[in-house]
């Protein structure tokens, strides 16, 4: 099973973060990763104010 490290930019928004989640899930799936890990908190706005 390969392991993909992802190291992201910091997002400006969502909609940026999660640009770079699938941009970079697309890479790691190419390179035949199984699993890739992302920051904690990467997409900002998580968790989401009450």
């Amino acid at each position: 099973m390969k392991i993909a490290i992802a190291s992201p930019p910091f997002p400006k928004s969502i909609a940026d973060g999660l640009y770079w989640l699938e941009k970079m899930t697309k890479e790691a799936a190419v390179k035949q990763a199984s699993l890739v890990c992302f920051p904690e908190s990467f997409i900002p706005g998580y968790p989401c104010p009450s």
